[in-house]
């Protein structure tokens, strides 16, 4: 095989034809794990194919044919299940590149990411400081008012009491004076109107 060869191993895929169950993959994989130390089995659910390691084809072959065996004794008579049992080869050091590139692409995308976030947060932060600048102006603008507005009360209220005491005076000027001379001021002011008295 070369000098690469050392780095490729073989590797026995079941892939299992016809039922494209998900659990019917769990099930197997579950199954097959009685007959293998967990290390040398994988599984890649969405392609349907469980991958064994440090295996012969026939005796993945015949760990297989004890789990259709035991679906058609076990009241499973009409199941439908077919496998295909191959031979792949690996290509470690492939395999390893792929994931040195996979694990670059999520660490830039991590990063990318956490670029992302320090973005967000410095515009938190200075969208933050903005409010509370806004919310400090608004304080004292409200401040302002309240003390406007007391000031306004206290004029306004001056200016009752002051309208009331001159009301005060006048109805008392107006008691005192007796009534034939208010209709003598008032007749005479209809008489000459030019004329004070």
């Amino acid at each position: 095989m070369g000098k690469s060869g050392k780095f490729i191993k073989e590797v026995v895929v079941v892939r299992i034809l016809q039922n494209h169950d998900k659990g019917q993959v769990y099930a197997l994989r579950n199954f097959l794990r009685k007959f293998t130390a967990p290390k040398n089995i994988s599984v890649n659910i969405d392609a349907f194919q469980i991958y064994f390691e440090n295996h012969s084809v026939k005796e993945v072959n015949n760990f297989v044919d004890r789990y259709k065996r035991g679906l058609s004794h076990a009241g499973h008579g009409g199941y439908r299940f077919d496998t295909e049992i191959i031979v792949r080869k690996v290509d470690l050091e492939a395999e390893l590149r792929n994931c040195r590139i996979q694990r670059d692409a999520l660490e830039q995308e991590l990063e990318s990411e956490r670029q992302h976030e320090a973005e967000l947060g410095d515009k938190w932060g200075s969208d933050r400081r903005k409010y509370e600048k806004d919310n400090d102006s608004l304080r004292r603008r409200v401040r302002r008012l309240d003390t406007s507005l007391g000031r306004q009360e206290q004029e306004y209220d001056l200016m009752v009491m002051a309208e009331r005491e001159e009301r005060q005076q006048l109805l008392q000027r107006w008691r005192r004076t007796p009534v034939w001379r208010v209709a003598w001021q008032r007749l005479l002011a209809r008489v000459s109107p030019g004329r004070n008295s």
